[in-house]
């Protein structure tokens, strides 16, 4: 496909192998999502950008979310999914230290976004990810 596209652009003549490099590899756009524990605490980072597959569609999307005051969950898969999923969580866990009158626990926030990864139709898509952090 890499020797089409590069045919298609004029950049190969035909029968000769010459192509450039970056023709012939494969583009990784997926998410890098890091973590780093230290004494006080945790460090999260994560790139900003959001892709349709090789199209970069965002270069400036936020995957760090607050879901409470100290648990911070990093996304990656389909943005729109988990965004909505974090949200849906974020109210409920909300809503579930009010009636505690403690701070939730990573646990449960844990077992919602495991409940919540199955809300939209019934099945459970393996590249939407959250990674919980406090």
């Amino acid at each position: 496909m890499a020797a089409a596209t590069a045919m298609r652009f004029g950049q190969l003549s035909s029968g000769s192998d010459m192509a450039p490099d970056w023709t012939m590899k494969e583009v990784s756009t997926g998410t890098t999502i890091m973590a780093v524990e230290y004494d006080g605490g945790v460090v999260i980072g994560a790139d900003s950008r959001t892709t349709t597959g090789a199209y970069i569609a965002n270069r400036v999307t936020d995957k760090l979310t607050a879901i409470h005051d100290r648990i911070f969950c990093c996304r990656s898969g389909s943005a729109a999914d988990t965004q909505a999923i974090a949200d849906v969580v974020t109210y409920q866990l909300g809503f579930h230290s009010i009636e505690l009158d403690e701070a939730p626990l990573v646990q449960t926030a844990a077992n919602l976004f495991k409940a919540g990864s199955s809300w939209r139709d019934g099945t459970r898509d393996e590249e939407d990810r959250c990674t919980l952090f406090q």
